[in-house]
């Protein structure tokens, strides 16, 4: 995912920022932490890796219905 993420971000110049979770209590705060960001440092598309963070996505997803998610590795209905 993120060897992906770096060539998205070479070959199409996209702004892209990589966190990584140092556990799965982070996954909640760190998905609404990008889906909050507004103006110039908003983000069109935020990408969760792993069937870890489907419980986050949803909820976070639910709260943010105008932005984009995405997961990896998973499905989220």
């Amino acid at each position: 995912a993120y060897q992906g993420l770096m060539k998205a971000k070479e070959d199409l110049h996209l702004p892209v920022k990589y966190v990584e979770a140092t556990d799965e209590n982070s996954f909640d705060p760190l998905l609404r932490s990008f889906a909050s960001k507004t103006g110039a440092d908003k983000y069109d598309l935020i990408i969760a890796v792993g069937m870890a963070q489907v419980d986050a996505l949803k909820k976070v997803a639910k709260q943010f219905p105008d932005k984009k998610f995405a997961i990896i590795d998973a499905q989220v209905d």
